[in-house]
């Protein structure tokens, strides 16, 4: 704030400025001339504690500078003094519970009923009733005793709920006592009971006797038999109806009457007979039917035809005198045995329960003739022929397999449709008769050349090549000698052959046949 005025004093500018700092107090004037800071900045209630407007003396607010007044952030409503032994009002001088709402309105004790009967008060932090009346009950009279109304009238009453007697010539509790419009009603409804032959007091009436009532007593009756028809009469005994009947069963048998006095049951329901197993008019002896009374009269039900006596080890016709598969229509007919074919060889026969047959022949196969030789139509003919389906040679001049055997119309036929395959010079057997280039196809002197390959027992054959000596002469090392005198010729083999040509002047070389 500029409070003073400069003046020149010993060469100097000074300020006559000495009043004190100014402090910015809520009051909505910049008191310390300073724009920047906010108003009451400095004011030494703002931001402290505060209490509201409130009737309570608990400070739950701050205050704050607010359009040049401090105001109080305490909006809490009024804090009461109820009854728990703290000052809920921050007033010292206040007596606890002084504001409670609870505090000096009635109250109900600790007993049944809900009558207000005492007044709260506040004592050790605490509302205390001080009902010590005891309980009232609710009888039946019109009144709430109790003060619930909730409860029914009369719900505590000791007649309430009871046993009673209504208005029946019996003189059994049989219906509860109930509280309706301020009296007692009896729920007793029920007809008057009868004394039955029980032994027991239906009618609680000790004077009377047992089964004085019952209605069954003195009727007609059937006895302990099986049979429905009233011989007897009842009377009461020990507790229970007895019947005088003392007659046997009467059964019911097929005659059209009804024997034992029961319309429900058929007639010859009790028959022994009926029921039973029986045989018809069959040829065999089998029971397959079953005995019923039809017209007072029992009929067999047996409609199957005549069980004939298969082989299968079972008495089928019921007849012991009959061999087992004496009526088998298998038995006796011609059959195949165990090998592979279809023909029928043998003859069926019944032997411990099953069918033999007698054919003990082996397979018969089908060989390439024409014939079903297996008895087997689906079978082609030859498919089991050991020539069927084999290599075989056409009607060329060579020797080789190049066809497979079929058999169309009863015969065998070769597929080679080839051309002769004739020899030519290439070290292998080209017309399958084991002999590797013969004929002379390797030498225009029409004979194949042999030669000497390096060691005494072994023989080559080829073509000839410029070494070769002339027709069946070959010199190995082409060192214009073609003896061989080097190599004797060993036992049984032949190093040369020579169509007759020696292959040399050495008889040493030669070999036996050369």
């Amino acid at each position: 704030c500029t409070e003073g005025t400069r003046s020149c004093v010993a060469g100097a500018l000074a300020c006559s400025d000495a009043t004190g700092s100014t402090t910015d107090v809520c009051n909505g004037a910049d008191d310390d001339c300073d724009a920047s800071s906010p108003d009451g900045s400095e004011d030494p209630l703002n931001a402290t504690p505060c209490d509201g407007a409130d009737t309570d003396l608990c400070v739950e607010g701050t205050r704050s500078c607010t359009a040049g007044a401090l105001v109080c952030s305490d909006t809490t409503t009024s804090t009461i003094d109820i009854c728990n032994g703290a000052d809920d009002d921050c007033d010292g001088a206040s007596a606890d519970g002084t504001e409670d709402p609870q505090n000096g309105a009635a109250c109900d004790g600790s007993d049944s009923d809900l009558c207000n009967e005492g007044t709260r008060s506040c004592a050790g932090g605490a509302l205390v009733c001080s009902d010590v009346t005891g309980s009232t009950t609710d009888t039946c009279n019109g009144l709430d005793d109790d003060c619930d109304s909730a409860s029914a009238d009369g719900s505590e009453d000791p007649q309430n709920g009871t046993q009673c007697d209504g208005a029946d010539s019996d003189l059994c509790n049989e219906g509860i006592r109930t509280c309706s419009g301020g009296g007692f009603v009896c729920s007793d409804a029920t007809g008057s009971t009868v004394d039955i032959c029980n032994g027991l007091d239906d009618d609680c009436d000790a004077a009377s006797g047992d089964g004085s009532e019952d209605p069954q007593n003195g009727t007609q009756c059937d006895g302990a038999d099986s049979d429905l028809c009233l011989e007897g009469t009842r009377s009461c005994s020990a507790g229970a109806l007895v019947c005088s009947d003392a007659t046997g069963s009467t059964t019911d048998v097929c005659n059209s009457l009804d024997d034992d006095c029961d319309g429900a049951s058929a007639d010859g329901s009790e028959d022994p007979q009926n029921g039973s197993a029986c045989d018809g008019a069959d040829t065999d002896l089998c029971s397959e039917g079953i005995r019923s009374c039809s017209a007072g009269a029992l009929v067999c039900s047996d409609a199957t035809g005549s069980t004939v006596d298969l082989c299968n080890g079972s008495d089928d016709d019921c007849d012991a005198a009959s061999a087992d598969g004496s009526e088998d229509p298998q038995n006796g007919t011609q059959c195949d045995g165990a090998d592979s074919d279809l023909c029928l060889e043998g003859t069926r026969s019944c032997s411990t329960g099953s069918l033999v047959c007698s054919d003990a022949t082996g397979s018969t196969t089908d060989a390439c003739n024409g014939l079903d030789d297996d008895c087997d139509a689906a079978s082609a003919d030859g498919s089991e022929d050991p020539l069927n389906g084999t290599a075989c040679d056409g009607a060329d001049t060579d020797l080789c397999n190049e066809g497979t055997r079929s058999c169309p119309a009863g015969a065998l036929v070769c597929s080679d449709a080839t051309g002769n395959s004739v020899e030519v010079c290439n070290g292998l057997d080209d017309d399958c008769d084991t002999l590797v280039d013969e004929d002379g196809v390797c030498s225009t002197c029409g004979a194949n050349c042999y030669y000497y390959t390096g060691s005494c027992s072994s023989t080559y054959i080829g073509t000839c090549d410029g070494c070769d000596m002339g027709c069946g002469v070959h010199d190995p090392d082409c060192d214009g000698s073609p003896c061989m005198s080097a190599c004797p010729c060993l036992a049984g083999l032949s190093h040369w052959y020579c169509d007759g040509w020696n292959d040399c002047a050495d008889p040493a070389c030669e070999c036996a046949g050369e």
